[in-house]
């Protein structure tokens, strides 16, 4: 969007104290300057930790983002470089390129509120934000047709044919009682046909109450749209709706365990196949819930996950085709050591791959947040630490020769505008 929903709900609740104050949701005079990868694993770099990664997106095996809050990454050709979004008081949690010239980010703009009766949990107002990158530069659109007062962008999803959609979550006043009520969070999607952008209540027509957290798109058109089904709001159902030629058509999917299923990721591939992941989980815990992963051949397949990791949740998954894909596990299982772990799933046959320790053989207090593999050989990750020095750290992991590294980066001071004073 990460993509997932649990950005969407964290978000509206909390996260605007992490955001600027500023209200003005175009795009600055990005400064990308020039980064460069550490090679040293015993330490932390940047040496600071309070920036988060949200998504990611590789057009091409040599050239990807990476965004979050305050950063935006660059990777080409092996080189990297950094730009930093703080001046245009953005978190940006969703990037989907096509080609290195064009691709699409999203995310919202808060403003923290001056009034102090305001109950707990409202910190402040959201706007959401899209941003597109062409020319060689980042320019906001025009979403001038929507008109909620409170709202942000979880996921953008672009089409082969220039068609985009936008994941929106809109925050709605909750019951005025005594004490008030939370608010309520209502999804919805935007549209841009090519020319401009509008809302797309399609998907609440007909008494509907579908959520989607992700989109795929088939080369030739068709597309996936995965995620849950809220008519009963105390049992959500997994949901994966194609469209064809501007029609919604619903599947049937195999039963799956748990009381909460939903899907969160999909990916298509020619001859209209597909892979979908997700969560079930629990009433009260992960521990009760299970991940989740799907395969489309004509009919939508339950994969069962190895017996250890029953217990997990599903972070990201990244799939070279509908036979070989990965999956980056956050695990939550009181009964077994919280860590996270990456599987992979070829030809029916699962092994799991070790993820890398980081400084002082450190292998938990992470949680997976995105993946892809740009071959079969080669793949990228990342992943918010909570557990190391600072409040919070993006990681990056990167996979080759069979092996998973956590990737170190910095820039020289000197290199940033005003020596990094200001706005980082």
């Amino acid at each position: 969007m990460p993509r997932t929903e649990k950005i969407t709900v964290l978000v509206m609740s909390f996260t605007a104290l992490a955001c600027s104050t500023m209200s003005d949701v175009g795009v600055p005079d990005l400064r990308s300057i020039p980064a460069h990868w550490v090679e040293r694993t015993d330490t932390y770099d940047p040496d600071w930790g309070d920036f988060t990664f949200y998504a990611l997106s590789f057009s091409t095996p040599t050239d990807g983002w990476i965004v979050g809050n305050r950063l935006l990454l660059h990777v080409t050709d092996g080189e990297l470089s950094v730009a930093f979004v703080r001046p245009a008081g953005v978190v940006l949690c969703t990037v989907d390129f096509l080609t290195p010239d064009d691709g699409w980010a999203g995310g919202w703009s808060s403003q923290l509120r001056q009034s102090g009766s305001q109950p707990p949990w409202d910190f402040g107002t959201s706007a959401g934000v899209v941003w597109r990158f062409r020319g060689g530069r980042w320019e906001s659109v025009d979403l001038s047709p929507v008109s909620w007062p409170d709202w942000l962008v979880g996921g953008v999803h672009a089409s082969p044919q220039g068609e985009v959609w936008a994941d929106a979550t809109i925050e709605l006043p909750g019951d005025d009682g005594h004490p008030p009520a939370p608010p309520r969070l209502r999804p919805t999607q935007l549209r841009f046909d090519g020319v401009s952008w509008r809302v797309d209540e399609s998907l609440r027509a007909d008494a509907r109450r579908w959520m989607f957290y992700d989109i795929c798109f088939d080369p030739s058109g068709p597309g996936w749209f995965v995620g849950a089904d809220g008519a009963d709001r105390d049992r959500p159902r997994a949901l994966a709706v194609g469209r064809r030629s501007d029609s919604w058509e619903r599947a049937e999917l195999p039963d799956l365990p748990g009381p909460n299923p939903r899907l969160s990721q999909v990916e298509c591939f020619p001859g209209d196949h597909a892979i979908a992941a997700g969560n079930s989980e629990g009433l009260l815990s992960m521990d009760d819930g299970f991940p989740l992963l799907l395969r489309y051949d004509g009919v939508w397949h339950r994969i069962e996950p190895p017996d250890a990791f029953r217990h997990a949740s599903v972070g990201a998954m990244a799939a070279v085709s509908d036979s070989d894909v990965w999956l980056a596990l956050n695990r939550a299982d009181r009964r077994a050591e919280s860590r996270p772990a990456f599987l992979h799933w070829v030809d029916g046959e699962w092994s799991e791959v070790a993820p890398p320790a980081l400084p002082e053989n450190r292998v938990d207090g992470y949680t997976f947040s995105d993946m892809q593999f740009v071959s079969p050989t080669e793949g990228w990750a990342i992943a918010n630490d909570y557990g190391g020095p600072g409040i919070v750290r993006g990681l990056i992991f990167h996979y080759k020769d069979g092996v998973w590294r956590n990737r170190n980066w910095n820039w020289h001071f000197w290199d940033q505008h005003l020596f990094g004073l200001f706005g980082d």
